[in-house]
C-alpha cells in the first residue's frame, strides 16, 4: 500500500510504492508527487497513482509473471538450440497478446503485399495504380507457394532472382528495375508499420538501363503524313493535340471541351497521371491546332468529349487506339522504330512463355517526345516546358528533349574559337 511523507520544508505530500517489473518480475519502488498539501486528499490520491502504475505493469492481471513464462520458455528453446524463426514470431505473438490484448499482425507475403496494392489503389490513380498492381501480381505469381510463407521470409536474393527472371522475359532493365522499385515500397511500408525490420529490396542495386529502348520524335513532315492519313476529323485532331500539346493518349483521347478555353487560347486540363496531386496542366494553342478546333463541331456542354468517336475506347487491345494509331503509321509510311519482343510469366508454372508481344520505338507517345523537342529546339526554357508537359522530374523530362542536329549546331557555332 502506498505511503506519504513530506520532504524537509516542503508543504507537498510526496507518496511511495511498489510496483512489479513487467519483465523481472520483481517489485521496484515507485516515488511521485501528489501535488496536494492536505493529508487527507494526499493519502486518497497515493491510492490512486498506486492504481495507475500497477495497471501499467500489469500487475492486476499479473502480466508480468505472464510475460517473464513466456521468456523462460523461449529462452529454454533457444538453449536447446530449437529455436526458430515460426517459433519465435509465436512467442512475440503471446507476449504482444498479453501486453495489449490484441493480436500480433501477421501477413505472409501474399497478404500484405495485396493489402499494400489495395490501399494504393485508394490513394492513387491511373497508370500508377495499374502498375503498382501489376508489379504485385507479377512478384505473387513469381513466388508460387512461397507467397504464403511470412513476409519476413523473403530476401535480398529473392528479390535478385525476380528482377532476373522478369528481365529473361524480354523486358528492358528499367521495366525490371520498376518491379523491384514497386515490391520494394510494399515493404518499406511494411518496415514503418513494425511488420519486418528491414526492406529486402533496399540494398538491391538497379540495373544499367542501355538496353532500354528510347521514344523517338516525329518530323514535322511526319506528323503532317499521320495527320493526312488519319481516317476520321477525331483522328485528325487526336494526332495534332498529341503534337501540339504533349497530351498522353488518354487523356487527349478523352478531352473535354471545358478544358478547350478558344477565347484564351490555351487549353487547361489535369491529366490522369496527376489527378490526386491535382495538378493542372495550362497549354498554349498553337495556330494549327486552333484552327482545327474552330473548324470541329462545338459543343456547349464543357462535359461533352471534343472527340466523341474515340472517347470511349480502350486504349490497349486488338481494336484499341494504340493499334489503330499503329496502323495510321502504316497508312502514312512511317516507320514504328526499333522493336523488341517481351515475353510473358507463366503464372502457374514460373516459366517464361515463348510467345510475347513486340514493343516498338515510336507509338502516340512518340508525339509527347515531339511536342517537347519542338519546345526544345526553340530554345523554350526547361522549366516553361515541364510546366506544360507536366513533368516535375527534370532527369524524366530531359528523356523527352531531342535536339534536332541544326539547333546543336547553333550551339556549337556559339563557341568562342581559340584564336583572339
Amino acid at each position: 500500500m502506498a505511503s506519504i511523507y513530506k520532504r524537509e520544508n516542503s508543504k507537498i505530500w510526496q507518496c511511495a510504492f511498489y510496483v512489479p517489473d513487467p519483465v523481472t518480475g520483481k517489485g521496484k519502488q515507485v516515488r511521485k508527487s501528489t501535488d496536494c498539501t492536505s493529508k487527507t486528499k494526499a493519502q486518497a490520491a497515493a491510492v490512486k497513482l498506486e492504481e495507475e502504475e500497477k495497471k501499467k505493469a500489469g500487475a492486476g492481471e499479473d502480466r508480468s509473471q505472464r510475460i517473464q513464462a513466456v521468456l523462460v520458455k523461449a529462452g529454454e528453446e533457444a538453449i536447446r538450440e530449437t529455436l526458430n524463426a515460426a517459433r519465435a514470431r509465436a512467442y512475440l505473438s503471446e507476449i504482444v497478446r498479453i501486453s495489449t490484448g490484441e493480436d500480433l499482425p501477421a501477413f505472409t507475403v501474399k497478404t500484405w503485399l495485396e493489402e499494400w496494392q489495395r490501399r494504393k489503389a485508394a490513394v492513387t490513380v491511373g497508370p500508377t495504380a495499374l502498375r503498382y498492381k501489376a508489379s504485385v501480381n507479377a512478384f505473387v505469381s513469381w513466388m508460387g507457394e512461397r507467397a504464403n510463407k511470412p513476409l519476413e521470409s523473403v530476401t535480398i536474393g529473392d528479390m535478385r532472382a525476380f528482377r532476373d527472371f522478369m528481365q529473361s522475359g524480354g523486358r528492358t532493365a528499367r521495366t525490371c528495375n520498376h518491379y523491384v522499385k514497386d515490391v520494394g515500397s510494399g515493404f518499406r511500408s511494411a518496415v514503418r508499420e513494425g511488420l519486418i525490420t528491414y526492406n529486402p529490396a533496399s540494398s538491391l542495386e538497379s540495373l544499367p538501363t542501355d538496353d532500354s529502348i528510347d521514344r523517338q520524335p516525329f518530323t514535322r513532315g511526319e506528323v503532317m503524313k499521320l495527320a493526312d492519313a488519319s481516317p476520321s476529323q477525331d483522328w485528325r485532331g487526336l494526332i495534332l493535340s498529341g503534337a501540339f500539346t504533349g497530351l498522353r493518349l488518354a487523356d487527349a483521347a478523352k478531352l473535354k471541351w471545358g478544358s478547350v478555353d478558344l477565347a484564351a487560347g490555351v487549353i487547361r486540363l489535369i491529366p490522369a497521371k496527376t489527378k490526386r496531386k491535382k495538378r493542372e496542366v495550362v497549354i498554349p494553342m498553337h495556330t494549327d491546332l486552333r484552327t482545327f478546333f474552330e473548324g470541329h463541331p462545338i459543343s456547349d456542354d464543357p462535359a461533352d468529349p471534343v472527340f466523341p468517336s474515340l472517347a470511349n475506347k480502350s486504349i490497349s487491345g486488338q481494336h484499341g487506339l494504340s493499334l489503330t494509331f499503329a496502323s495510321i503509321m502504316n497508312a502514312a509510311g512511317i516507320s514504328r522504330g526499333k522493336t523488341r519482343i517481351v515475353k510473358r510469366a507463366d503464372k502457374e508454372k514460373g516459366e517464361i512463355q515463348k510467345a510475347g508481344r513486340t514493343v516498338h520505338a515510336r507509338s502516340f507517345h512518340s508525339l509527347r517526345h515531339t511536342f517537347t523537342s519542338w519546345l526544345a529546339n526553340e530554345d523554350v526554357p526547361e522549366e516553361l516546358r515541364m510546366r506544360m508537359t507536366g513533368h516535375t522530374d527534370s532527369g524524366v523530362h530531359q528523356a523527352y528533349s531531342h535536339h534536332e542536329v541544326e539547333t546543336l549546331a547553333r550551339a556549337i557555332a556559339k563557341l568562342p574559337g581559340l584564336e583572339k
